[in-house]
């Protein structure tokens, strides 16, 4: 367990250093990897991986008191524990998470990033203030005048391909077009402590809760299915 972790540790400090050397071949294998985990969990509809960490915690909490109750040996079960946590943790590391010191994507898209002036900030806003007004009474609503909400495997289906087309232009954006997952367990968990929406390097997957407010839903599910890529 202490190898793994140091090995994690050593893999981040080098990627930091010296990223031109580890990209951008990093990113194809890491993406070519996230490809294969999010096809091999695709056989569902809802997130694999948070069925799988509830069962994980049981495990740990029985087996906890198996040992306990047993007398067992208690460092021995958590020396388990540690090494367990630590292979996931490698996989994640050198799966996905190195991507984090790749350079930037405004690099990699050619855009120039500059400091910008207040009357530019209040430009942008008044920009994108009016366009909402704009498109806002062409959105389906009911007799109340709320969203109507869309189905929501139909739109995971649609985000999860959503850079398809921007990928022929953009390769840093070609990669897997898998759905987007429902949580089944966590979902409104994660929503009560501000977060809507996860990607898990392990097993590939960009899931949502269903409860998402309807305005923000398609965005959170392209913003999640980007992490694959």
């Amino acid at each position: 367990a202490l190898v793994l972790l140091a090995l994690n540790g050593a893999g981040m400090l080098l990627f930091h250093r010296f990223p031109g050397f580890f990209f951008p071949a990093y990113r194809r294998i890491s993406r070519t990897w996230i490809g294969f985990l999010a096809q091999l969990t695709s056989f569902t509809r809802v997130s694999v991986w948070d069925i799988l960490a509830a069962l994980l915690f049981f495990v740990l909490l029985f087996s906890f008191l198996y040992v306990l109750r047993k007398h067992r040996n208690i460092l021995s079960w958590l020396g388990t524990v540690v090494l367990t946590v630590s292979v996931l943790a490698t996989f994640a590391v050198y799966g996905w998470m190195l991507n984090h010191y790749a350079p930037s994507l405004s690099e990699e898209l050619g855009y120039t990033i500059r400091p910008y002036s207040k009357q530019e900030l209040y430009d942008a806003c008044e920009y994108y203030l009016l366009q909402a007004a704009e498109y806002a009474p062409q959105m389906e609503r009911d007799a109340e005048g709320h969203l109507i909400r869309p189905d929501f495997y139909a739109l995971a289906e649609e985000a999860g391909s959503s850079y398809t087309v921007l990928g022929k232009d953009h390769p840093v954006f070609q990669g897997s077009a898998v759905r987007v997952k429902r949580f089944s367990l966590i979902g409104e968990y994660l929503m009560y402590n501000g977060i809507i929406g996860m990607f898990m390097p392990l097993s590939g997957e960009a899931s949502i809760p269903a409860s998402v407010p309807t305005a923000p839903m398609p965005f959170t599910m392209a913003h999640e299915a980007a992490h694959r890529l």
